[in-house]
This record gives C-alpha cells, structure tokens and sequence, in this order.
C-alpha cells in the first residue's frame, strides 16, 4: 500500500467529521421498475427529527465537518423535514465555525429553483439525478406512481436551472441497460449540448444492477458485453476510457472506502433505526443501532466492527464495498468530464 492511500484511509477516520444519511420519507412518487426499496415507511417520524437535531447540537462543538446526505424514497417527497433538519444543521455549523455541506440522491421531479435556492442558502447543494435514456425511453424504467411519464418535467427543471444563478453542482447518474445504448447516445448528444459545458453540471453511467428487484434482470448488460458498452457511450459522451476503467479484472490500487466503511458515517432511516448501507436495507447486520429523542444512540459494536473490517485488514475491497467486496465489476462507474458543446 503507498503512502497516498495511507493517508487517504487515516483521512477517513477523522472523528472530526461527521457523515449523516437522511431519509426524510422513505415513500417515492416515482416507482422505477428495477428499484429495490420496499416503501413500507412514510415521513420521518417527530422524534427521529428531533433525535437528529439534538445529535448534531451536541457534536457540533467537536468536529470542522458536516455533511448531510439526503436519501429516501425521495427525500424531497418531504421537503419540510429537509427544510428543518437543513435549518437547524445551518444554525449550529455557522455557531460553532463547523463547515457544513450537503447532498441529496433525488428523482429531480422537485428540484425547482425555488427549492434549489433554499437548500443552496442552508449549505445543501450538491444532487445525484439519475437519467434512464431520452425522452420516453427514459420514462419506460423511471416511471410516476400512476404510471405516467417523468423525463419532461426533470428536463425543464434542469434547464430552468441552468438559466438561473443559484449555486449547485447536479451530476447526473446515466444508466445503461442492454435496452436503452441507442437512446443514450441521443441523450449524451443533447447534455453535451444544453448542459455538459456549464461547469455546474457533470454526468458519469452506471449499468442497472439486481439490488433486490428481480425484474432488474431483464435490463441487465451481460458482462462480456459491458466493456463494448462502456466504450459507446464514452465516445459519445466525448471522453477517453483510460485503462483502469477498461480492466474490469484489475484489483483497485487506490482507497475507494465506501461511507458504509467509514466510522464517521450513519445513515438513520425515517423510524429512527441506524444503517451503515443505503442498500440492504432489510438485512439485520445492517441494523446497528436507532437514536433517542434526546439525540444519543444504541450502537451494536459488534456490528459496527463487521462495516468496519477493511480497517483491520487493509483489504482495499472490503474498504471499498464492506457487504459485498467481490461485486467490483457490478459497481464499475466511467466519470463524463464536461465537454464543449456541440
């Protein structure tokens, strides 16, 4: 191991950071027909918010960092609880000299400019949206609850965004499955267009995986076909494959650590119950603990040292994938760097 990713892993165990992942609702108005979320949760319940609020009152005067990661369902299905939990975050960072940011994994159904100015006041300005396709090919797999349709409205709000001044970074997350290549090309044409040379946008793809929804499998790209994949998109997104991404047999060489490796990083689920993975969701060993109305928790150490094993045996994909180290071509990712238009 270099002496790089030495300091990269020491980095993240600074106590002085703090990583909260939020589900303010854990309901969506979307239903995207490889999604592994089972909906069995609504809105976060009063005394978890409370719980939260109480957490970060008292941390606060111990740690430089905070960064708040808003995931659901859709999280801004429940823009009042981020509203409030972002308020009280953005009070107790500027109190305390503790910097705060923020990320919030959505549709893109909600993200107004209205609301994007809000949450950019409050230090919440960095979005993951993901894109299945252009048009109705992306409204075939990302889908409203009633069934209709959902690319016009993300698009408009993305172009809204575009023409305002609010500050943001969105990176939109552009899935590949082995129906829709023809489609993305034709979306990677109009990004490169409308927005890939605003520095407030970027894009990177993402295979569609199996993460519990058995229907995903008739979107998945077989593997002796993803590489073919990922060089079609890359040229026309306008970006060189380098040769790390090409091997997809090549053992990482430098510390990707997964928040769910990370001790600093909780996510706490809208019934107060704390994960390390944003993914197993029903899996007991991702259960470690809950938090209290009064901002303290249970932890399970024992669980917590399962999440944490990469630490103890320097396995640099455990550290990058704690539940499931063996699956790093299933997460392999190609960045899109902006390009100029064309």
């Amino acid at each position: 191991m270099t002496e790089t990713s030495r300091r990269a892993i020491l980095s993240s165990l600074d106590p002085r950071r703090m990583e909260l992942i939020l589900y303010p609702t854990e309901q969506c108005n979307f239903r995207c027909t490889y999604c592994y979320e089972d909906f069995l949760l609504g809105k976060m319940s009063r005394e978890t918010i409370d719980g939260i609020k109480r957490l970060i009152s008292h941390r606060a005067p111990d740690i430089k960092h905070l960064n708040m990661s808003w995931f659901g369902g859709e999280p801004l299905a429940a823009k009042d609880v981020v509203y409030e939990i972002a308020e009280h975050a953005h009070q107790e960072c500027q109190a305390k000299g503790v910097h705060l940011t923020g990320h919030l994994t959505t549709n893109g159904y909600f993200v107004d400019v209205e609301t994007a100015a809000r949450l950019h006041s409050l230090g919440q300005s960095h979005y993951q949206i993901s894109l299945d396709g252009l048009g109705e090919d992306h409204d075939k797999t990302r889908k409203l609850m009633s069934g209709g349709g959902t690319f016009a409205r993300i698009w408009s709000n993305m172009l809204a965004l575009r023409d305002s001044d609010v500050g943001f970074h969105i990176n939109f997350r552009i899935h590949l499955t082995r129906e829709n290549l023809a489609s993305i090309e034709r979306l990677a044409h109009e990004m490169r267009r409308e927005f890939l040379h605003d520095s407030r946008f970027t894009a990177y793809t993402k295979t569609i995986e199996n993460l519990g929804n058995d229907a995903a499998n008739d979107l998945l790209i077989p593997l002796h076909e993803r590489q073919a994949s990922y060089r079609r998109i890359a040229d026309a997104f306008g970006i060189a494959m380098n040769d790390q991404t090409a091997d997809t047999e090549a053992a990482p060489t430098s510390p990707q650590i997964c928040y769910a490796a990370r001790p600093n990083s909780l996510a706490i689920r809208a019934n107060g119950v704390i994960q390390k993975c944003t993914v197993l969701m029903s899996d007991d060993t991702n259960r470690i603990g809950a938090i209290k109305p009064d901002g303290s928790m249970d932890l399970d150490r024992d669980k917590m040292g399962y999440w944490m094993r990469g630490y103890d045996s320097m396995d640099l994909n455990e550290l990058k994938c704690p539940a499931h180290s063996s699956r790093a071509e299933s997460r392999k990712t190609i960045p899109i760097v902006p390009v100029s238009a064309s």
